[in-house]
């Protein structure tokens, strides 16, 4: 596969949309890398609130910030879903 095949291209066709077109084993590897980020930001979340269960305000502050875990992974999961296709 030569360099051009490789290349990552972005089009911006209106204000509130951007398309990426990128080779399927980029995706891929991105999306991986992706999840792996939001496991470790999991597992660093769970050290850092470990009182939660006792203290309501490191629940709130777990609660918000596993907010953007699990956006992530929703994010994570219909990109798989799109490359399935």
């Amino acid at each position: 596969m030569n360099t051009a095949d490789r290349e990552i291209t972005v089009f911006a066709p209106s204000d509130d949309q951007v398309m990426v077109m990128l080779p399927r084993d980029e995706a891929k590897r991105l999306v991986n890398l992706a999840w792996h980020c939001s496991e470790e930001l999991e597992v660093e979340l769970n050290d850092r609130y470990s009182s939660r269960d006792e203290q309501p305000v490191q629940m709130r502050r777990y609660q918000r910030d596993m907010g953007i875990v699990l956006e992530l992974r929703n994010v994570i999961e219909r990109l798989s879903e799109m490359q399935d296709q």
